[in-house]
């Protein structure tokens, strides 16, 4: 996952799709469709679009046969476009807590974002919004699952993607197209993290050698240790946003205290990174919205690696246990 998370950090297009702005984001989904050919009947593909479909399909038939997520028909299409993402989300938390902004949909229920084709719609609502007194961040997504009702296309940016952000891209979705718990937000985009990073580790072991793998898991020391930096400093803005302090001098402490963890951070940083995906951090992004996304995708990630130490490191029996109790999991009810 790199800063800006974008590939594994994904709106359901369901959520794209419902509500009010339906028209507009529906008509650019159906027009995304409508220009998507089976990936045998793209005409003269290039080298490298053949190489995707080759490596996509090997993702597939892994995901399907060694972790039993649903395969379907996605990703057996393709899209040739210009833009160099496909949608932009916007995230919103309050600038004085970390309440966040929800949107409710048909289908998908609660969740702490909202997506668009256009940015400039994108930017408009996260303008709506900070002027009403929110933090707010703005994300590029270059993928999202459309929970099986409708064939989820490759796009030709992706074309060049290294395997590893490829298989997780394809995985994580699947794992959403596998199981989605209507007003489970938090778990499941905690699931598909989950099933994401632990299955792109044991496909490239399997299919790619242990130097991929281990290329990898450095990797996600990386967005571990990152995680754990957030998570740090929202202890720290949770601790000072229970002090009951007026609200001009709550922001305003606020930004010390993201000021001086992030020259802590900067400080440090050589020491305990091994790569540069993080450093430049914060460098204006750093809020409540950004801080609180990576509660949404991460905090629940040890519960699962729980489960999966439970049924003696089987993913795919782990995949099965989740989706079995998952209503009683999100409900907090005993299995």
């Amino acid at each position: 996952m790199r800063a800006r998370l974008a590939a594994v950090l994904t709106a359901p297009i369901v959520a794209v799709l419902s509500s009010c702005y339906v028209t507009v984001q529906g008509s650019a989904f159906l027009r995304d469709q409508a220009r998507s050919r089976p990936v045998e009947r793209i005409r003269e593909p290039t080298a490298t679009e053949r190489e995707l479909f080759t490596r996509v399909e090997e993702i597939r038939t892994y995901a399907e046969q060694e972790l039993g997520l649903s395969a379907g028909r996605n990703y057996t299409t393709f899209v040739r476009t210009d833009k160099g993402h496909l949608v932009s989300v916007v995230s919103a938390t309050r600038a004085e807590s970390f309440t966040p902004k929800v949107w409710r949909f048909p289908v998908v229920g609660a969740v702490p974002y909202k997506g668009f084709y256009r940015e400039k719609s994108a930017i408009r609502l996260a303008r709506r919004l900070s002027d009403q007194g929110y933090d707010v961040y703005l994300r590029r997504v270059d993928a999202f699952s459309s929970l099986g009702y409708f064939r989820d296309p490759l796009y030709s940016f992706m074309v060049g993607y290294s395997d590893a952000r490829l298989t997780e891209l394809i995985i994580h979705e699947m794992a959403h197209a596998t199981l989605w718990i209507k007003d489970g937000g938090d778990f499941n985009e905690q699931f598909a993290t989950f099933v994401g990073r632990e299955g792109t580790r044991r496909f490239l072991t399997a299919r790619r050698g242990e130097e991929a793998a281990q290329a990898y898991l450095s990797h996600l020391v990386d967005r571990d240790t990152f995680r754990d930096d957030i998570n740090r400093l929202r202890a720290d803005l949770e601790a000072l946003y229970a002090a009951g302090l007026p609200r001009e001098e709550t922001l305003a402490n606020k930004q010390e205290t993201i000021a001086r963890f992030a020259r802590a951070f900067a400080g440090s940083y050589d020491e305990r990174y091994r790569s540069q995906a993080y450093r430049a951090a914060f460098d204006g992004r750093m809020n409540n919205a950004y801080i609180d996304l990576w509660r949404t995708y991460t905090s629940g990630l040890d519960r699962f690696y729980g489960y999966l130490e439970e049924h003696d490191d089987d993913l795919r029996a782990t995949i099965g246990w989740v989706i079995s109790n998952a209503e009683h999991i999100v409900h907090n009810r005993e299995p």
